[in-house]
């Protein structure tokens, strides 16, 4: 079936006479899918907070070999910094876990002084968090739970779909910044309440 519909798109792609990139990216962002598709495939359940990498560990699986991830349980930032060491991930879907809160020095954001200390950094349940996703990543699914893309989530990667969640309530500052490789169209939900400075 893959071998059918990846012939086809390449059909096409070969069918198209004039100089038409956008058409092009198109035809060979879905080639990509099904083959990351047809690559490695890793599911991971996180029964506690803070435990993806003792999970992924327990699979026995080269982390370098990872290229599609699908995580669900429950994670907090200390999990997607985590996910950020995989150097390889191309595809993370998110879609069954929950995102809790969590505050400490081993989350996703840069450490933050006050009168010369360094302080605990906050985040929230339900949000991607800042600085959280990193990496090679070109598709990403969220949590249905998510209403919060903090600050530079996303910023600087070669993302090229986004499905943003059906909940979603506010997009961060600089949340997309220089994700350049964009095609798919962004559909936003109804409950958006909130756009940043500067998102895309």
């Amino acid at each position: 079936m893959h071998f059918f519909i990846i012939s086809t798109l390449l059909l096409r792609l070969i069918e198209i006479k004039q100089f038409d990139m956008k058409r092009i990216q198109f035809y060979l962002f879905f080639i990509s899918l099904i083959a990351l598709k047809l690559s490695a495939q890793t599911t991971v359940y996180c029964p506690e907070v803070g435990t993806i990498s003792t999970a992924i560990d327990a699979l026995n699986i080269n982390k370098d070999t990872i290229t599609f991830l699908q995580v669900s349980g429950n994670i907090d930032a200390r999990d997607f910094k985590k996910l950020k060491s995989y150097t390889q991930l191309r595809s993370i879907d998110m879609s069954k876990a929950m995102i809790y809160a969590y505050t400490g020095f081993e989350g996703t954001s840069n450490a933050k002084f006050i009168d010369g200390v360094s302080v605990p950094i906050e985040y929230f349940a339900n949000e991607i968090p800042e600085y959280g996703i990193g990496g090679g990543i070109e598709r990403f699914v969220f949590p249905d739970s998510v209403k919060k893309i903090s600050d530079y989530s996303f910023s600087n990667l070669g993302i090229k779909e986004i499905i943003f969640p059906p909940r979603l309530e506010r997009i961060g500052n600089y949340a997309f910044r220089n994700c350049n490789a964009l095609i798919s169209p962004l559909i936003f939900p109804k409950t958006l309440q909130f756009i940043g400075n500067s998102p895309f």
